[in-house]
C-alpha cells in the first residue's frame, strides 16, 4: 500500500475537499485524517526531527574534517 500526504483545511462548514488526488475515479481508497499539532506544541519533536538527529549521529563518525569550533557550533544549531 503507497501513502500520500496532503494538507486541506476543514471548511467552515465542516467539509474537507481534496483534489488533484493520484488515483483513478473509482478507486477505493483508505482514509486517516490526523490534526497538525497547534504552534503552542512546536516544541515536541517530530518523527522527521528524530529521524534526522538519527541520521546526523550516524554521519558524524564518516567526517573527516571537522576540524573547527565553527564546524562544532554549527552542528549544534542544528
Amino acid at each position: 500500500m503507497n501513502a500520500y500526504k496532503l494538507e486541506a483545511t476543514i471548511q467552515p462548514n465542516g467539509t474537507l475537499i481534496l483534489q488533484e488526488l493520484p488515483f483513478d475515479s473509482g478507486s477505493t481508497v483508505e482514509v486517516i485524517i490526523l490534526e497538525q499539532p497547534s504552534s503552542s506544541n512546536s516544541q515536541l519533536p517530530t518523527d522527521r526531527d528524530i529521524a534526522d538527529d538519527a541520521y546526523l549521529l550516524g554521519v558524524t563518525g564518516t567526517l573527516t574534517e571537522w576540524a573547527s569550533e565553527a564546524d562544532d557550533a554549527a552542528y549544534n544549531d542544528l
